[in-house]
């Protein structure tokens, strides 16, 4: 197949470089291509203020490839400068960071303006100029002082769609394993880089940064589901902590948040931190997610696939009225941390109109309600399920 690389560098020009870039055409065979496949690049320095008439060849390195999401089959390929013969050029910043520690962190903030051919300053001033001081036109929020809005969310959306506002890992690149999670939760784990987590993901660069568990501060099923995960597969947690709607976390950064809400806004604020939410909140909030290794052996991302195998693979009936825990199910494509909602009812109730229109509710939703369950991002019961559940429980409810 046919893609488009926009190789893209830093000119030579001073005080302030010039973004420069130009489109390479490359026809890979695999669909799984890396930064490592990508070949180096010629350019003509001359023109770039990076090298002389007489020897104008200098080499583009590619060293981080994202996704461009307003080109059909195109990439973004950050490259480095190199002289012509291998050698850092000496535009090239990144090449004098001296970084033993490998825990550097470096980006660019861009601030830039929207010009007015007409009034020959940037859009929205003036054609005097604002009167100083600054202050209230910085971050300004409001018509009166801030323009381009349009703009500048279309250009957000494309970074966001590109994954560049996320800060060294993608959605569902990095692995983890049941007891390892447990580990991180318990504080036994308390860097990303620990060897545990290295060895779930081999040539990841992982960083030497402290982890942060942010866990309920509030009783929640949404708690009791996540440590009855972790008590299942790690003997330590559930001697240490155990499973419950409320729990005393042991390890030494932990941090409550209330709802799922509070945990979401903790994870995105705060750096190294992981922690648990409804799968409705991480699409809401645009949250990284890991690929979790399941009973089966399989690493799988969490989505409307894998949380229906993990409904269909459970033994739903192994205990009376259904209260199973679904946690680890089998199936290759199950997500090991999945839970269903349950309704309660009188096997012999007094009001038995009430409880049959209640029956009639519910097998309204079961065979209506699919499309309501997918837009709150819930799971369906497979039909199989709803079928039996009419023949096996509801014909147990007197009438």
């Amino acid at each position: 197949m046919i893609y488009k690389f926009e190789y893209i560098w830093l000119d030579g020009y001073t005080p302030e470089t010039n973004l420069r870039s130009k489109t390479k055409v490359i026809n890979f065979t695999k669909e799984d291509f890396t930064i490592s496949d990508l070949p180096m690049w010629t350019f003509d320095g001359s023109s770039t203020k990076q090298a002389s008439g007489g020897s104008s060849d200098c080499l583009l390195k590619p060293v981080a490839i994202y996704p461009d999401p307003a080109r059909r089959d195109g990439f973004l390929v950050m490259t480095e400068v190199l002289n012509a013969d291998g050698t850092p050029h000496v535009s090239n910043g990144r090449a004098t960071i001296e970084d033993e520690d490998n825990d550097f962190w470096f980006g660019f903030e861009q601030e830039y303006f929207l010009w007015d051919p007409e009034t020959n300053k940037p859009l929205g001033f003036p054609a005097n100029g604002f009167p100083a001081p600054q202050g209230p036109y910085y971050c300004s929020v409001g018509a009166s002082n801030a323009y381009g809005r349009e703009i500048i969310e279309e250009h957000l959306d494309l970074c966001i769609d590109a994954g560049l506002n996320i800060e060294g890992i993608k959605p569902g690149e990095l692995r983890i394993s049941g007891p390892v999670l447990a580990e991180m939760f318990t504080g036994a784990i308390s860097k990303w880089n620990d060897a545990k987590i290295a060895a779930l993901n081999p040539g990841k660069k992982l960083p030497d940064l402290e982890i942060t568990v942010v866990h309920r501060a509030d009783g929640s099923g949404t708690t009791f589901n996540f440590t009855d995960y972790l008590s299942t597969v790690s003997k330590d947690f559930n001697d240490k902590v155990g499973k419950g709607a409320a729990v005393k976390w042991p390890a030494a950064t932990s941090v409550g948040g209330k709802g799922n809400e509070g945990v979401a806004a903790n994870v995105t604020r705060i750096k190294g931190s992981i922690g648990y939410v409804e799968y409705a909140y991480v699409k809401k909030n645009n949250m990284i997610f890991m690929q979790m290794l399941n009973a089966d052996g399989k690493y799988v991302a969490p989505d409307d696939k894998t949380f229906a195998s993990a409904a269909a693979g459970a033994d739903w009936f192994s205990v009376p009225g259904m209260g199973i825990s679904m946690v680890n199910a089998k199936g290759a494509d199950s997500w090991p941390i999945s839970t269903a909602s349950f309704i309660l009812m009188y096997k012999e109730p007094t009001d038995k109109a009430a409880s049959g229109e209640a029956l009639k509710f519910f097998d309204w939703s079961f065979k209506n309600g699919k499309k309501m369950a997918e837009d709150l991002d819930y799971v369906a019961l497979p039909d199989k399920l709803t079928d039996q559940i009419r023949s096996r429980v509801f014909s147990q409810i007197q009438k």
